[in-house]
């Protein structure tokens, strides 16, 4: 049983850490758009940001999936 939880946790840290990567760059491309919108809208008195704040970064997941596992 607990090598084939392994294989799965292998796969939520695979998966995990893409889907952290994905939305950082979305939020990049996002930020971007925006941005140039709101500048057009204010004038280009204003500037608007976009910040994605993650709770846990790519090169942590695993230990950190891994920690709580054993919670």
């Amino acid at each position: 049983m607990e090598e084939s939880l392994s294989v799965w946790d292998e796969e939520l840290i695979q998966y995990g850490k893409e889907i952290i990567r994905l939305r950082r760059e979305f939020i990049h491309s996002l930020q971007e758009k925006l941005s140039r919108i709101h500048k057009n809208i204010s004038g280009g008195k204003e500037e608007l940001e976009l910040l994605y704040e993650e709770n846990v970064k790519e090169d942590d997941f695993m230990d950190v999936l891994l920690k709580s596992k054993g919670k």
